[in-house]
Protein backbone atom coordinates (compact mmCIF):
# COMPACT_ATOMS: atom_id res chain seq x y z
CA UNK A 1 0.00 0.00 0.00
CA UNK A 2 2.79 2.37 0.89
CA UNK A 3 4.44 1.73 -2.44
CA UNK A 4 1.19 2.45 -4.25
CA UNK A 5 0.68 5.78 -2.43
CA UNK A 6 4.33 6.82 -2.83
CA UNK A 7 4.14 6.11 -6.52
CA UNK A 8 1.01 8.23 -6.84
CA UNK A 9 2.64 11.14 -4.98
CA UNK A 10 5.79 11.01 -7.13
CA UNK A 11 3.73 10.84 -10.28
CA UNK A 12 1.75 13.86 -9.12
CA UNK A 13 4.90 15.91 -8.53
CA UNK A 14 6.30 15.06 -11.94
CA UNK A 15 3.07 16.14 -13.50
CA UNK A 16 3.20 19.51 -11.71
CA UNK A 17 6.81 20.12 -12.66
CA UNK A 18 6.35 19.31 -16.28
CA UNK A 19 3.24 21.48 -16.65
CA UNK A 20 4.68 24.77 -15.21
CA UNK A 21 6.91 27.02 -17.35
CA UNK A 22 7.94 29.37 -14.47
CA UNK A 23 8.40 28.13 -10.95
CA UNK A 24 9.95 29.86 -7.93
CA UNK A 25 10.76 27.13 -5.47
CA UNK A 26 11.52 29.61 -2.67
CA UNK A 27 7.94 30.83 -2.76
CA UNK A 28 6.32 27.42 -2.58
CA UNK A 29 4.42 26.28 0.48
CA UNK A 30 6.40 23.33 1.76
CA UNK A 31 3.23 21.50 2.78
CA UNK A 32 1.56 19.55 -0.03
CA UNK A 33 -1.79 17.73 0.00
CA UNK A 34 -3.03 15.18 -2.53
CA UNK A 35 -6.28 13.25 -2.79
CA UNK A 36 -6.36 9.60 -3.85
CA UNK A 37 -8.86 6.82 -4.43
CA UNK A 38 -7.90 3.11 -4.42
CA UNK A 39 -9.61 -0.25 -4.83
CA UNK A 40 -7.97 -2.82 -2.54
CA UNK A 41 -8.79 -6.50 -3.15
CA UNK A 42 -9.77 -8.32 0.04
CA UNK A 43 -10.61 -11.80 -1.23
CA UNK A 44 -13.14 -14.07 -2.86
CA UNK A 45 -15.82 -16.36 -1.48
CA UNK A 46 -17.11 -19.06 -3.83
CA UNK A 47 -19.96 -21.42 -3.07
CA UNK A 48 -21.00 -24.56 -4.93
CA UNK A 49 -22.71 -27.75 -3.90
CA UNK A 50 -19.32 -29.44 -4.01
CA UNK A 51 -17.98 -26.82 -1.58
CA UNK A 52 -20.75 -27.69 0.83
CA UNK A 53 -20.26 -31.44 0.51
CA UNK A 54 -16.49 -31.14 0.80
CA UNK A 55 -17.13 -29.98 4.35
CA UNK A 56 -18.57 -33.44 5.09
CA UNK A 57 -15.69 -35.81 4.53
CA UNK A 58 -17.70 -38.96 5.26
CA UNK A 59 -19.84 -38.33 2.18
CA UNK A 60 -16.88 -37.95 -0.10
CA UNK A 61 -14.68 -40.53 1.60
CA UNK A 62 -17.30 -43.29 1.57
CA UNK A 63 -18.18 -42.57 -2.06
CA UNK A 64 -21.77 -41.82 -1.11
CA UNK A 65 -21.70 -38.77 -3.36
CA UNK A 66 -21.93 -39.78 -7.01
CA UNK A 67 -21.40 -37.49 -10.00
CA UNK A 68 -23.42 -38.28 -13.10
CA UNK A 69 -21.08 -37.31 -15.92
CA UNK A 70 -23.84 -37.35 -18.56
CA UNK A 71 -25.44 -34.13 -17.37
CA UNK A 72 -22.89 -33.04 -14.75
CA UNK A 73 -25.45 -33.60 -11.99
CA UNK A 74 -24.95 -35.38 -8.72
CA UNK A 75 -26.83 -37.46 -6.19
CA UNK A 76 -26.41 -39.07 -2.81
CA UNK A 77 -26.07 -42.83 -3.01
CA UNK A 78 -26.89 -45.12 -0.06
CA UNK A 79 -26.49 -48.90 -0.14
CA UNK A 80 -27.58 -51.56 2.31
CA UNK A 81 -27.64 -55.35 2.20
CA UNK A 82 -29.29 -58.08 4.23
CA UNK A 83 -28.91 -61.84 4.07
CA UNK A 84 -31.97 -63.86 5.06
CA UNK A 85 -31.11 -67.53 5.65
CA UNK A 86 -34.17 -69.73 5.30
CA UNK A 87 -33.00 -72.98 6.89
CA UNK A 88 -35.97 -74.78 8.50
CA UNK A 89 -38.26 -72.02 7.20
CA UNK A 90 -39.28 -73.08 3.70
CA UNK A 91 -38.97 -76.79 4.51
CA UNK A 92 -39.57 -77.71 8.13
CA UNK A 93 -38.10 -80.67 10.07
CA UNK A 94 -35.65 -81.80 7.43
CA UNK A 95 -32.80 -82.12 9.93
CA UNK A 96 -34.46 -84.83 12.05
CA UNK A 97 -36.16 -88.09 11.23
CA UNK A 98 -38.81 -89.79 13.32
CA UNK A 99 -37.90 -91.83 16.37
CA UNK A 100 -39.00 -95.46 15.82
CA UNK A 101 -39.13 -98.19 18.48
CA UNK A 102 -39.79 -101.87 17.70
CA UNK A 103 -39.42 -105.26 19.37
CA UNK A 104 -37.40 -108.17 18.09
CA UNK A 105 -40.18 -110.75 18.50
CA UNK A 106 -42.83 -108.57 16.84
CA UNK A 107 -40.71 -107.95 13.80
CA UNK A 108 -39.65 -111.53 13.07
CA UNK A 109 -41.26 -113.19 10.04
CA UNK A 110 -43.45 -116.31 10.26
CA UNK A 111 -41.03 -119.20 9.77
CA UNK A 112 -40.71 -122.74 11.27
CA UNK A 113 -37.30 -121.98 12.67
CA UNK A 114 -38.50 -118.71 14.10
CA UNK A 115 -41.57 -120.38 15.57
CA UNK A 116 -39.28 -122.94 17.18
CA UNK A 117 -37.16 -120.17 18.69
CA UNK A 118 -40.12 -118.34 20.14
CA UNK A 119 -42.20 -121.29 21.30
CA UNK A 120 -39.52 -123.73 22.39
CA UNK A 121 -36.29 -121.97 23.19
CA UNK A 122 -37.80 -118.82 24.70
CA UNK A 123 -40.92 -120.50 25.97
CA UNK A 124 -39.24 -123.45 27.65
CA UNK A 125 -36.40 -121.40 29.01
CA UNK A 126 -33.77 -123.93 27.90
CA UNK A 127 -31.60 -121.07 26.59
CA UNK A 128 -29.37 -120.76 23.55
CA UNK A 129 -26.19 -122.84 23.35
CA UNK A 130 -23.71 -122.94 20.40
CA UNK A 131 -25.73 -125.68 18.64
CA UNK A 132 -29.03 -123.86 18.97
CA UNK A 133 -27.40 -120.60 17.83
CA UNK A 134 -26.10 -122.29 14.68
CA UNK A 135 -29.62 -123.61 13.92
CA UNK A 136 -31.44 -120.30 14.25
CA UNK A 137 -28.84 -117.79 12.97
CA UNK A 138 -29.64 -116.80 9.42
CA UNK A 139 -33.39 -117.04 10.06
CA UNK A 140 -33.70 -114.05 12.39
CA UNK A 141 -34.01 -111.36 9.77
CA UNK A 142 -36.59 -108.62 9.76
CA UNK A 143 -37.10 -105.23 8.23
CA UNK A 144 -38.96 -102.04 8.90
CA UNK A 145 -39.85 -98.92 7.00
CA UNK A 146 -38.12 -96.08 8.79
CA UNK A 147 -40.30 -93.00 8.53
CA UNK A 148 -38.53 -89.64 8.25
CA UNK A 149 -41.95 -87.98 8.68
CA UNK A 150 -41.07 -85.08 6.40
CA UNK A 151 -44.45 -84.61 4.75
CA UNK A 152 -46.82 -82.20 6.44
CA UNK A 153 -50.49 -81.24 6.47
CA UNK A 154 -52.06 -78.03 7.71
CA UNK A 155 -55.84 -78.13 8.14
CA UNK A 156 -55.88 -81.40 6.16
CA UNK A 157 -54.18 -79.68 3.21
CA UNK A 158 -50.73 -80.81 2.16
CA UNK A 159 -48.21 -78.02 2.58
CA UNK A 160 -45.02 -80.08 2.32
CA UNK A 161 -44.12 -83.14 0.29
CA UNK A 162 -40.61 -84.51 -0.12
CA UNK A 163 -39.98 -86.52 -3.28
CA UNK A 164 -36.23 -86.97 -3.02
CA UNK A 165 -33.24 -85.54 -1.26
CA UNK A 166 -29.49 -85.73 -1.42
CA UNK A 167 -27.88 -85.97 2.02
CA UNK A 168 -24.24 -85.12 2.53
CA UNK A 169 -24.15 -86.75 5.95
CA UNK A 170 -26.50 -87.84 8.74
CA UNK A 171 -26.27 -89.68 12.05
CA UNK A 172 -28.01 -92.96 12.63
CA UNK A 173 -28.62 -93.74 16.31
CA UNK A 174 -29.18 -97.32 17.54
CA UNK A 175 -30.32 -97.79 21.13
CA UNK A 176 -30.90 -101.36 22.26
CA UNK A 177 -32.32 -102.75 25.52
CA UNK A 178 -32.50 -106.45 26.44
CA UNK A 179 -35.38 -108.03 28.35
CA UNK A 180 -35.26 -111.63 29.74
CA UNK A 181 -31.77 -112.48 28.48
CA UNK A 182 -28.90 -113.65 30.71
CA UNK A 183 -25.27 -114.51 30.18
CA UNK A 184 -24.56 -111.51 27.97
CA UNK A 185 -21.14 -109.91 28.51
CA UNK A 186 -18.40 -108.30 26.43
CA UNK A 187 -16.08 -111.31 26.78
CA UNK A 188 -18.63 -114.13 26.50
CA UNK A 189 -22.04 -114.37 24.87
CA UNK A 190 -23.24 -111.54 22.62
CA UNK A 191 -26.11 -110.67 20.32
CA UNK A 192 -25.06 -109.10 17.03
CA UNK A 193 -27.23 -106.88 14.84
CA UNK A 194 -26.36 -106.17 11.21
CA UNK A 195 -28.20 -103.16 9.78
CA UNK A 196 -28.35 -102.38 6.03
CA UNK A 197 -30.41 -100.30 3.60
CA UNK A 198 -31.40 -102.41 0.58
CA UNK A 199 -33.49 -99.75 -1.20
CA UNK A 200 -30.89 -96.96 -1.07
CA UNK A 201 -28.46 -97.53 -3.98
CA UNK A 202 -25.80 -95.21 -2.54
CA UNK A 203 -25.78 -97.31 0.67
CA UNK A 204 -26.07 -100.74 -0.97
CA UNK A 205 -22.66 -101.86 0.34
CA UNK A 206 -23.08 -100.31 3.77
CA UNK A 207 -23.56 -102.86 6.56
CA UNK A 208 -23.53 -101.65 10.14
CA UNK A 209 -22.64 -104.18 12.82
CA UNK A 210 -23.86 -103.50 16.34
CA UNK A 211 -22.71 -105.82 19.10
CA UNK A 212 -25.00 -106.10 22.12
CA UNK A 213 -22.78 -106.91 25.10
CA UNK A 214 -24.84 -105.41 27.92
CA UNK A 215 -28.43 -104.94 28.92
CA UNK A 216 -28.32 -101.50 27.31
CA UNK A 217 -26.15 -100.41 24.38
CA UNK A 218 -25.93 -97.43 22.05
CA UNK A 219 -24.17 -96.72 18.80
CA UNK A 220 -24.01 -93.68 16.50
CA UNK A 221 -23.13 -94.21 12.86
CA UNK A 222 -22.39 -91.50 10.29
CA UNK A 223 -24.00 -92.08 6.90
CA UNK A 224 -22.53 -90.09 4.02
CA UNK A 225 -23.37 -89.06 0.46
CA UNK A 226 -26.64 -90.77 -0.34
CA UNK A 227 -29.88 -89.94 -2.09
CA UNK A 228 -33.30 -90.89 -0.75
CA UNK A 229 -36.23 -91.32 -3.10
CA UNK A 230 -39.73 -91.53 -1.72
CA UNK A 231 -42.98 -92.78 -3.19
CA UNK A 232 -46.38 -91.14 -2.83
CA UNK A 233 -47.08 -89.41 0.46
CA UNK A 234 -44.67 -91.48 2.55
CA UNK A 235 -41.10 -90.55 3.37
CA UNK A 236 -39.93 -94.00 4.43
CA UNK A 237 -36.64 -95.86 4.02
CA UNK A 238 -36.39 -99.64 4.24
CA UNK A 239 -34.05 -100.80 7.03
CA UNK A 240 -32.98 -104.47 7.06
CA UNK A 241 -31.84 -106.05 10.36
CA UNK A 242 -30.21 -109.49 10.80
CA UNK A 243 -29.85 -110.79 14.38
CA UNK A 244 -27.19 -113.35 15.28
CA UNK A 245 -26.50 -115.00 18.61
CA UNK A 246 -22.74 -115.33 19.32
CA UNK A 247 -22.25 -118.18 21.86
CA UNK A 248 -18.77 -119.62 22.57
CA UNK A 249 -18.37 -123.32 23.35
CA UNK A 250 -19.37 -124.15 26.90
CA UNK A 251 -21.45 -121.00 27.23
CA UNK A 252 -25.16 -120.35 27.05
CA UNK A 253 -27.53 -117.40 26.76
CA UNK A 254 -30.38 -117.86 29.15
CA UNK A 255 -33.87 -116.74 28.25
CA UNK A 256 -37.28 -116.36 29.77
CA UNK A 257 -40.67 -116.62 28.12
CA UNK A 258 -40.78 -112.79 27.94
CA UNK A 259 -37.30 -112.45 26.41
CA UNK A 260 -37.14 -109.71 23.80
CA UNK A 261 -34.87 -107.10 22.22
CA UNK A 262 -36.24 -103.54 22.29
CA UNK A 263 -34.77 -101.38 19.53
CA UNK A 264 -34.96 -97.61 19.18
CA UNK A 265 -33.77 -96.14 15.90
CA UNK A 266 -33.66 -92.54 14.77
CA UNK A 267 -31.72 -90.36 12.31
CA UNK A 268 -30.79 -86.75 13.03
CA UNK A 269 -28.09 -84.22 12.23
CA UNK A 270 -29.21 -84.49 8.61
CA UNK A 271 -26.99 -82.29 6.49
CA UNK A 272 -29.14 -81.96 3.42
CA UNK A 273 -27.68 -80.58 0.21
CA UNK A 274 -30.65 -80.71 -2.21
CA UNK A 275 -34.34 -81.48 -1.87
CA UNK A 276 -37.11 -81.90 -4.44
CA UNK A 277 -40.78 -81.83 -3.55
CA UNK A 278 -43.60 -79.41 -2.81
CA UNK A 279 -43.47 -76.52 -0.33
CA UNK A 280 -46.51 -74.36 0.36
CA UNK A 281 -46.44 -73.36 4.01
CA UNK A 282 -48.89 -70.66 5.06
CA UNK A 283 -46.78 -68.90 7.69
CA UNK A 284 -44.18 -66.23 7.03
CA UNK A 285 -40.79 -67.56 6.08
CA UNK A 286 -39.03 -64.58 7.61
CA UNK A 287 -39.63 -60.98 8.59
CA UNK A 288 -37.22 -58.22 9.44
CA UNK A 289 -36.55 -54.49 9.51
CA UNK A 290 -33.66 -52.56 8.02
CA UNK A 291 -32.58 -49.22 9.44
CA UNK A 292 -30.63 -47.08 6.98
CA UNK A 293 -29.08 -44.11 8.72
CA UNK A 294 -28.96 -41.08 6.49
CA UNK A 295 -25.72 -39.07 6.37
CA UNK A 296 -26.20 -36.69 9.29
CA UNK A 297 -23.34 -34.49 8.13
CA UNK A 298 -25.36 -33.58 5.08
CA UNK A 299 -28.74 -33.00 6.66
CA UNK A 300 -27.72 -31.50 9.99
CA UNK A 301 -24.09 -30.41 9.78
CA UNK A 302 -22.73 -27.16 11.12
CA UNK A 303 -22.28 -25.71 7.63
CA UNK A 304 -25.92 -26.16 6.66
CA UNK A 305 -28.57 -24.56 8.81
CA UNK A 306 -32.40 -24.42 8.69
CA UNK A 307 -32.37 -27.08 6.01
CA UNK A 308 -35.45 -27.99 4.02
CA UNK A 309 -34.27 -30.37 1.30
CA UNK A 310 -37.37 -31.47 -0.57
CA UNK A 311 -35.88 -34.06 -2.90
CA UNK A 312 -37.98 -34.15 -6.05
CA UNK A 313 -37.61 -37.80 -7.00
CA UNK A 314 -35.88 -40.07 -4.46
CA UNK A 315 -35.32 -43.50 -5.98
CA UNK A 316 -35.36 -46.71 -3.94
CA UNK A 317 -34.48 -49.99 -5.64
CA UNK A 318 -34.99 -53.36 -3.94
CA UNK A 319 -33.14 -56.24 -5.55
CA UNK A 320 -33.69 -59.72 -4.16
CA UNK A 321 -31.60 -62.73 -5.09
CA UNK A 322 -32.66 -66.21 -4.11
CA UNK A 323 -31.81 -69.85 -4.76
CA UNK A 324 -35.15 -71.07 -3.37
CA UNK A 325 -36.97 -73.16 -5.96
CA UNK A 326 -40.40 -72.03 -4.78
CA UNK A 327 -42.44 -69.05 -6.02
CA UNK A 328 -42.21 -66.39 -3.32
CA UNK A 329 -43.73 -63.04 -2.42
CA UNK A 330 -41.52 -60.31 -1.05
CA UNK A 331 -43.86 -58.04 0.90
CA UNK A 332 -42.74 -54.54 1.88
CA UNK A 333 -44.94 -53.81 4.89
CA UNK A 334 -43.93 -50.16 4.84
CA UNK A 335 -41.11 -47.74 4.07
CA UNK A 336 -40.88 -44.78 6.40
CA UNK A 337 -38.65 -41.89 7.33
CA UNK A 338 -38.21 -40.88 10.97
CA UNK A 339 -36.72 -37.64 12.22
CA UNK A 340 -34.70 -37.17 15.40
CA UNK A 341 -37.78 -36.48 17.55
CA UNK A 342 -39.78 -39.47 16.34
CA UNK A 343 -41.99 -37.93 13.67
CA UNK A 344 -42.48 -40.33 10.77
CA UNK A 345 -43.74 -40.25 7.20
CA UNK A 346 -44.57 -43.39 5.19
CA UNK A 347 -44.29 -44.10 1.50
CA UNK A 348 -47.63 -44.51 -0.24
CA UNK A 349 -48.28 -47.26 -2.80
CA UNK A 350 -51.55 -46.29 -4.46
CA UNK A 351 -53.18 -45.65 -1.10
CA UNK A 352 -51.52 -48.53 0.75
CA UNK A 353 -48.52 -48.70 3.07
CA UNK A 354 -47.49 -52.10 1.68
CA UNK A 355 -46.27 -53.37 -1.65
CA UNK A 356 -45.80 -56.94 -2.87
CA UNK A 357 -43.55 -58.13 -5.66
CA UNK A 358 -43.26 -61.70 -6.90
CA UNK A 359 -40.11 -63.78 -6.98
CA UNK A 360 -40.15 -66.63 -9.49
CA UNK A 361 -38.32 -69.93 -9.19
CA UNK A 362 -34.68 -69.81 -10.26
CA UNK A 363 -33.22 -72.40 -12.62
CA UNK A 364 -32.34 -75.65 -10.86
CA UNK A 365 -29.16 -75.08 -8.89
CA UNK A 366 -29.06 -71.39 -9.86
CA UNK A 367 -30.20 -68.03 -8.60
CA UNK A 368 -32.98 -65.68 -9.61
CA UNK A 369 -33.00 -61.91 -9.25
CA UNK A 370 -36.06 -59.70 -8.89
CA UNK A 371 -36.00 -55.91 -8.91
CA UNK A 372 -38.66 -53.52 -7.60
CA UNK A 373 -38.27 -49.77 -8.14
CA UNK A 374 -39.94 -47.04 -6.14
CA UNK A 375 -39.92 -43.33 -6.83
CA UNK A 376 -42.12 -40.26 -6.78
CA UNK A 377 -44.81 -41.93 -8.91
CA UNK A 378 -44.63 -45.42 -7.43
CA UNK A 379 -44.45 -44.95 -3.68
CA UNK A 380 -44.55 -41.17 -3.28
CA UNK A 381 -40.95 -41.26 -2.03
CA UNK A 382 -40.67 -37.46 -2.15
CA UNK A 383 -43.04 -37.30 0.83
CA UNK A 384 -40.39 -38.95 3.02
CA UNK A 385 -38.53 -35.61 3.02
CA UNK A 386 -41.40 -33.50 4.25
CA UNK A 387 -39.60 -33.96 7.57
CA UNK A 388 -35.84 -33.82 8.11
CA UNK A 389 -35.21 -37.59 8.16
CA UNK A 390 -32.67 -39.26 10.37
CA UNK A 391 -33.37 -42.85 9.33
CA UNK A 392 -35.13 -44.81 6.64
CA UNK A 393 -36.84 -47.95 7.96
CA UNK A 394 -37.92 -50.80 5.69
CA UNK A 395 -40.26 -53.38 7.27
CA UNK A 396 -40.81 -56.49 5.18
CA UNK A 397 -41.50 -60.21 5.19
CA UNK A 398 -41.13 -63.11 2.78
CA UNK A 399 -43.84 -65.68 2.17
CA UNK A 400 -44.68 -68.38 -0.35
CA UNK A 401 -46.73 -67.28 -3.34
CA UNK A 402 -49.48 -69.85 -2.83
CA UNK A 403 -51.24 -69.29 -6.13
CA UNK A 404 -48.10 -69.81 -8.19
CA UNK A 405 -46.90 -72.64 -5.94
CA UNK A 406 -50.10 -74.61 -6.54
CA UNK A 407 -49.93 -74.02 -10.28
CA UNK A 408 -46.31 -75.17 -10.36
CA UNK A 409 -46.14 -77.82 -7.60
CA UNK A 410 -42.66 -79.19 -8.32
CA UNK A 411 -40.22 -77.33 -6.13
CA UNK A 412 -36.64 -77.67 -4.98
CA UNK A 413 -34.31 -76.38 -2.29
CA UNK A 414 -30.55 -76.15 -2.51
CA UNK A 415 -28.93 -75.72 0.88
CA UNK A 416 -28.51 -73.33 2.46
CA UNK A 417 -31.65 -71.69 1.04
CA UNK A 418 -31.42 -67.92 1.16
CA UNK A 419 -32.89 -64.61 0.11
CA UNK A 420 -30.38 -61.78 -0.17
CA UNK A 421 -31.72 -58.25 -0.32
CA UNK A 422 -29.91 -55.22 -1.70
CA UNK A 423 -31.30 -51.73 -1.15
CA UNK A 424 -30.07 -48.94 -3.41
CA UNK A 425 -31.21 -45.41 -2.54
CA UNK A 426 -30.43 -42.51 -4.88
CA UNK A 427 -31.22 -38.91 -3.98
CA UNK A 428 -30.70 -36.75 -7.11
CA UNK A 429 -29.95 -33.13 -6.31
CA UNK A 430 -33.20 -31.94 -7.84
CA UNK A 431 -35.47 -30.31 -5.29
CA UNK A 432 -39.14 -29.39 -5.19
CA UNK A 433 -40.31 -25.79 -4.79
CA UNK A 434 -39.97 -24.27 -1.27
CA UNK A 435 -36.65 -26.08 -0.74
CA UNK A 436 -34.33 -23.86 1.27
CA UNK A 437 -31.16 -23.97 3.30
CA UNK A 438 -28.54 -21.67 4.75
CA UNK A 439 -24.79 -21.67 4.36
CA UNK A 440 -21.98 -19.60 5.78
CA UNK A 441 -18.42 -19.01 4.60
CA UNK A 442 -15.54 -17.23 6.27
CA UNK A 443 -12.90 -14.95 4.78
CA UNK A 444 -9.81 -14.21 6.89
CA UNK A 445 -8.72 -10.56 6.49
CA UNK A 446 -6.33 -8.04 8.00
CA UNK A 447 -7.72 -4.66 6.98
CA UNK A 448 -5.49 -2.52 9.17
CA UNK A 449 -2.42 -3.87 7.34
CA UNK A 450 -3.99 -2.79 4.05
CA UNK A 451 -4.66 0.74 5.29
CA UNK A 452 -2.11 2.05 7.76
CA UNK A 453 -3.41 5.63 8.09
CA UNK A 454 -1.10 6.65 10.93
CA UNK A 455 2.20 5.92 9.22
CA UNK A 456 1.08 7.26 5.85
CA UNK A 457 -0.64 10.48 7.07
CA UNK A 458 -3.83 9.51 5.29
CA UNK A 459 -7.11 11.18 6.24
CA UNK A 460 -9.90 8.89 5.02
CA UNK A 461 -12.91 10.53 3.44
CA UNK A 462 -14.69 7.35 2.35
CA UNK A 463 -14.39 3.65 3.03
CA UNK A 464 -16.65 1.33 1.10
CA UNK A 465 -16.84 -2.44 0.99
CA UNK A 466 -17.66 -3.49 -2.54
CA UNK A 467 -19.03 -6.94 -3.37
CA UNK A 468 -19.61 -8.28 -6.85
CA UNK A 469 -21.78 -11.42 -6.88
CA UNK A 470 -21.82 -13.84 -9.81
CA UNK A 471 -24.57 -16.38 -9.30
CA UNK A 472 -24.89 -19.51 -11.48
CA UNK A 473 -26.80 -21.47 -8.86
CA UNK A 474 -30.51 -21.88 -9.73
CA UNK A 475 -31.49 -20.05 -6.54
CA UNK A 476 -32.13 -16.65 -5.13
CA UNK A 477 -29.93 -15.68 -2.21
CA UNK A 478 -30.32 -13.36 0.74
CA UNK A 479 -26.97 -12.58 2.29
CA UNK A 480 -25.75 -11.16 5.56
CA UNK A 481 -22.20 -9.98 6.29
CA UNK A 482 -20.61 -9.93 9.74
CA UNK A 483 -17.24 -8.33 10.53
CA UNK A 484 -15.44 -9.95 13.48
CA UNK A 485 -12.48 -8.66 15.44
CA UNK A 486 -9.59 -10.68 16.77
CA UNK A 487 -11.75 -11.93 19.68
CA UNK A 488 -14.45 -12.91 17.15
CA UNK A 489 -16.81 -10.23 18.40
CA UNK A 490 -19.12 -8.82 15.76
CA UNK A 491 -18.12 -5.20 15.14
CA UNK A 492 -20.29 -4.51 12.12
CA UNK A 493 -23.19 -6.22 10.33
CA UNK A 494 -24.85 -5.66 6.99
CA UNK A 495 -27.95 -7.69 6.18
CA UNK A 496 -30.79 -7.66 3.64
CA UNK A 497 -28.38 -8.16 0.76
CA UNK A 498 -30.27 -9.65 -2.17
CA UNK A 499 -28.34 -11.56 -4.81
CA UNK A 500 -29.96 -11.92 -8.20
CA UNK A 501 -31.06 -15.37 -9.38
CA UNK A 502 -30.20 -16.48 -12.91
CA UNK A 503 -32.90 -17.70 -15.27
CA UNK A 504 -34.13 -21.20 -14.39
CA UNK A 505 -35.69 -23.76 -16.74
CA UNK A 506 -38.64 -26.04 -15.99
CA UNK A 507 -36.47 -28.78 -14.52
CA UNK A 508 -34.68 -26.40 -12.16
CA UNK A 509 -31.37 -25.92 -14.02
CA UNK A 510 -29.89 -22.41 -14.29
CA UNK A 511 -29.48 -21.19 -17.86
CA UNK A 512 -27.21 -18.15 -17.35
CA UNK A 513 -25.40 -16.20 -14.63
CA UNK A 514 -27.01 -13.53 -12.49
CA UNK A 515 -24.86 -10.61 -11.33
CA UNK A 516 -25.31 -8.18 -8.46
CA UNK A 517 -23.20 -5.30 -7.14
CA UNK A 518 -23.33 -4.25 -3.52
CA UNK A 519 -21.48 -1.30 -2.00
CA UNK A 520 -21.45 -0.88 1.76
CA UNK A 521 -20.52 2.49 3.25
CA UNK A 522 -18.72 1.82 6.49
CA UNK A 523 -19.58 4.52 9.01
CA UNK A 524 -17.49 3.26 11.90
CA UNK A 525 -14.20 3.38 10.05
CA UNK A 526 -11.88 2.97 12.99
CA UNK A 527 -13.68 -0.16 14.20
CA UNK A 528 -14.05 -1.85 10.85
CA UNK A 529 -10.31 -1.66 10.35
CA UNK A 530 -9.92 -4.05 13.29
CA UNK A 531 -11.75 -6.82 11.38
CA UNK A 532 -9.92 -10.13 11.19
CA UNK A 533 -12.76 -12.16 9.70
CA UNK A 534 -15.62 -11.52 7.35
CA UNK A 535 -18.43 -14.08 7.55
CA UNK A 536 -20.95 -14.12 4.74
CA UNK A 537 -24.18 -15.99 5.51
CA UNK A 538 -26.25 -17.15 2.55
CA UNK A 539 -29.97 -17.97 2.83
CA UNK A 540 -30.80 -19.97 -0.29
CA UNK A 541 -34.20 -20.72 -1.83
CA UNK A 542 -35.82 -21.28 -5.22
CA UNK A 543 -36.26 -18.38 -7.60
CA UNK A 544 -39.99 -18.39 -6.77
CA UNK A 545 -42.24 -20.57 -4.65
CA UNK A 546 -43.05 -22.60 -7.77
CA UNK A 547 -39.54 -23.08 -9.16
CA UNK A 548 -37.58 -26.28 -8.68
CA UNK A 549 -33.88 -26.35 -7.87
CA UNK A 550 -31.59 -28.65 -9.83
CA UNK A 551 -27.90 -28.45 -8.96
CA UNK A 552 -24.98 -29.22 -11.23
CA UNK A 553 -21.43 -29.67 -10.02
CA UNK A 554 -20.32 -26.67 -12.08
CA UNK A 555 -22.89 -24.24 -10.65
CA UNK A 556 -21.36 -21.58 -8.41
CA UNK A 557 -21.99 -18.46 -6.40
CA UNK A 558 -18.96 -16.19 -6.24
CA UNK A 559 -18.49 -13.06 -4.16
CA UNK A 560 -15.49 -10.81 -4.97
CA UNK A 561 -14.78 -8.55 -2.00
CA UNK A 562 -12.74 -5.33 -2.20
CA UNK A 563 -12.31 -2.09 -0.26
CA UNK A 564 -12.78 1.29 -1.94
CA UNK A 565 -10.64 3.86 -0.19
CA UNK A 566 -10.75 7.64 -0.80
CA UNK A 567 -8.68 9.99 1.29
CA UNK A 568 -6.17 12.83 1.51
CA UNK A 569 -2.40 12.43 1.72
CA UNK A 570 -0.33 15.17 3.42
CA UNK A 571 3.46 15.53 3.29
CA UNK A 572 6.21 18.18 3.78
CA UNK A 573 9.01 18.93 1.33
Amino acid sequence: MRKILSFMCAAGLLFLVSSCTELDLNKLDKTAQFSTALGLPVGNVQLSIMDILNQTEDLIGDSILIIDQTNNSLYLHLLDTLQLPMIDKVGRNLAHGKTTSFRFREALPSDPIVDYLINVIFGSGIGIDPTTAAQINGHLENGLDYDYDFNELQNNIQVQRIDSMYIKDARLHLNVDLAGFGGISPNECQIEMQVSFPNVPDLSTTVITHSITDQHSEQEIVLEDFTLRFQGNQTTMRVHIDYRFIVPQGKKITTTIAADIINTLYIDGINCDRVWGFFNRTDKLTSDSIYTELPANFFTNEFLQANRFLFHNPQVVFETRSNIGVPLNFVIDDIKAIDDVGNEVKANFNGSDSYTFHMQKPPVGGEQSTIARFDRDNGGTHQLFHIVPKNFIYNFHVEINHTDAEQDPYHFLFYPPYVDMFIDVKLPFQFDPTTSFAYADTLDVNLDSLIDTNEMNIALDKLHLNLVFSNALPVKVDAKINFLDNAENVIFTKDDIQIACPNVDATGFSTDVGTSNVSIAIAEQSEILDAKKIIIEFAIAGKTDTDMIHFRTTDFLKASVSLYVKGGYTTNF
